[in-house]
């Protein structure tokens, strides 16, 4: 399985997470809401990450720090993290993924 994952409250979260969207603008993430809750999104979500020039503190919006995220250009290897970990899985429901 090839993925990265982003630890929530890491000091960088927020940039390595654009980061990795602006140089994979088709891979996928999974959004970890919980131990047992994921979100599976396009990279290129912007409903619910915005654009990839987004930058932490920008009003009104936060950061993609705040819950951990886990990246990869394959969906499948994201739907396989999923069921590792014995997660529900939902797809976002803006970027149909």
């Amino acid at each position: 399985m090839s993925y990265i994952e982003v630890l929530r409250g890491t000091p960088d979260a927020h940039q390595r997470v654009q980061d990795w969207r602006r140089a994979n603008l088709n891979g996928y993430i999974l959004n970890v809401k919980s131990k047992s809750h994921v979100v599976l999104h396009k990279a290129a979500c912007s409903s619910h990450f915005g654009d990839t020039e987004w930058q932490e503190g920008r009003r009104n919006w936060g950061s993609l720090g705040n819950n951990t995220k886990v990246l990869s250009t394959s969906k499948e290897d994201l739907v396989q993290w999923t069921k590792d970990r014995k997660a529900d899985l939902d797809p976002c429901g803006s970027c149909q993924p």
